[in-house]
């Protein structure tokens, strides 16, 4: 979930009734051993989440949280009144500007944790092991089973992936996508690109292979839109065409091509940032794709938003739309449903006039439809990757979630063009995004995310990114034919990119 929807009952610790905790004026103790640690994110935006399995609610102030028994200035003692529910949970998060909190980081990889009662006596510990990116490390089953890659789900009942391979949204690692198609198959894609046709699909991942399912190929439009005769991007369904309705634990996610993108790694490392923000945002691999057994060269796999990201990013969903128009009355044809209620869209409405009201005067009252604290971190980070094909510059490339008490999140998307232009920052040509920035608490809360990211991108390590991709994928691009750009061409791109984050991030610290 992300963790700006989250429902704060105090400045440092959540408890959350609807998401699994029973909610009742059950008897207090302190401290049981059904408390114990039960997910905990490395990626950045560091929690850890405290879970409580027993059936009474637990007392856990003065408690103790580190990340090494020897390292006694990261000993981090849970305030007055941190309680947990029955069978509910409390998340503990990182320090930040306005938050308080515990000031150690958490490594992905070979860092423990541990939570100590008064008395610093060990009451759990965990050992990570190896977390990729987009996921956390959790219990499976929830609160009682062993420590294993999750996916985000703070404050709820983890989540396992099992189906999932590990490998497949490791930036470092390259998949293989093997798609078979028939001739008619091909013959209907090249008179309609964008309608779906039925075909196969083969996944290796980690040198398993996974059996060949059934699957809805068409290709994707946009500025990257190439013909089957080039280097084609696609669009993969497996709902409704494999007999689980998944491959590789997905239901729907992008191959893209990349041609807009000589140094193949923008959409990598854009929403990783976004990620690190705490905005919901797809994961990202690599795969080599051949089509009929012909190479068609590297790609990025991007995860798709549908009914599956929703409900492992957000404890409720009334509607999950996509954007490609600005936030004005009367443009709800301009909006697709992916999730949710077609023939309701009262949720979107009422956003809608919200924001209109707001080209007359900056209100608090649109905090009851939207989260404005995520939203304005989202177009900061818009315009520090100058993305001038998303919502902030250019009402396009967005998503929208609602949940079932209509308060909206939104969403990036089309992030292959980013990390390039430089917009001046704080300038908005959307409607409300605009009407942030003429707003004097709200500019404030967006000058204080595009402060914060510097430091995000170092968290998320981003610029070590860099160098870790480039030689996974260097192989693979040399290979790659179909590519619009030489490989010279690519590793002059891939060293501009570096210069260019290091630029931006001593620029936002102007």
């Amino acid at each position: 979930m992300n963790p700006r929807i989250s429902n704060v009952i105090t400045a440092l610790f959540l408890v959350i009734a609807g998401c699994g905790g029973s909610g009742g004026d059950e008897d207090v103790i302190n401290g049981d051993s059904d408390v114990r640690l039960n997910e905990i994110d490395c990626h950045g935006t560091d929690w850890i989440e405290i879970a409580n399995s027993g059936d009474m609610v637990a007392d856990i102030s003065g408690w103790y949280l580190t990340d090494g028994l020897d390292k006694t200035t990261h000993f981090y003692a849970l305030p007055e009144a941190t309680i947990v529910r029955a069978g509910g949970y409390v998340v503990i998060k990182v320090e930040d500007v306005d938050r308080p909190g515990f000031s150690f980081g958490i490594k992905c990889d070979g860092e423990s944790v541990y939570l100590l009662d008064p008395g610093k006596t060990v009451v759990d510990v965990t050992d990570l092991d190896s977390v990729p990116d987009g996921y956390t490390w959790g219990r499976s089953p929830d609160m009682t089973g062993d420590w294993t890659h999750t996916l985000p789900t703070q404050d709820c009942a983890n989540l396992a992936t099992p189906d999932i391979p590990a490998g497949l949204f490791d930036p470092t690692k390259v998949s293989t996508f093997a798609i078979t198609l028939s001739t008619e198959a091909i013959t209907a894609l090249n008179a309609d690109p964008y309608e779906y046709v039925t075909g196969t699909l083969g996944v290796t991942v980690d040198g398993e292979t996974t059996a060949s399912e059934a699957v809805g190929v068409r290709l994707k439009s946009g500025f990257s839109f190439q013909p089957m005769s080039a280097k084609a991007a696609f669009k993969i369904k497996a709902a409704g065409y494999a007999d689980d309705d998944r491959i590789a634990g997905l239901k729907n996610f992008t191959l893209n091509n990349m041609v807009d993108d000589r140094t193949m790694m923008h959409e990598t490392l854009a929403y990783a940032l976004f990620r690190a923000a705490g905005i919901p945002a797809p994961r990202t691999g690599y795969a080599d794709v051949t089509v009929n057994g012909e190479s068609y060269g590297l790609y990025v796999l991007v995860e798709n938003y549908d009914d599956q990201f929703t409900t492992q990013s957000f404890a409720s969903t009334q509607h999950l739309y996509e954007g490609s128009a600005d936030l004005y009355a009367g443009q709800i044809d301009k909006f697709d449903i992916e999730d949710g209620d077609d023939a309701d869209t009262l949720d979107l409405e009422t956003l809608m006039a919200k924001v209109a009201a707001l080209t007359v005067a900056w209100s608090s009252d649109v905090t009851s439809v939207a989260d404005i604290d995520g939203m304005s971190f989202m177009w900061a980070v818009e315009h520090f990757i100058g993305h001038t094909d998303g919502y902030s510059l250019a009402a396009n490339n967005y998503f929208l979630h609602s949940n079932d008490d209509g308060v909206f999140t939104m969403m990036p998307w089309g992030t292959d063009r980013t990390f390039v232009d430089t917009p001046v920052f704080g300038q908005c040509s959307s409607i409300f995004c605009s009407a942030c920035m003429d707003a004097a608490d709200c500019l404030a809360m967006y000058e204080t995310h595009l402060a914060a990211i510097p430091a995000l991108v170092q968290s998320a390590g981003l610029v070590s990114m860099v160098d870790s991709v480039s030689t996974a994928i260097a192989a693979h691009v040399e290979a790659d034919l179909r590519k619009p750009y030489t490989s010279a061409e690519h590793a002059a791109a891939v060293a501009i990119l570096k210069t260019w984050l290091d630029d931006r991030v001593v620029a936002v610290g102007d």
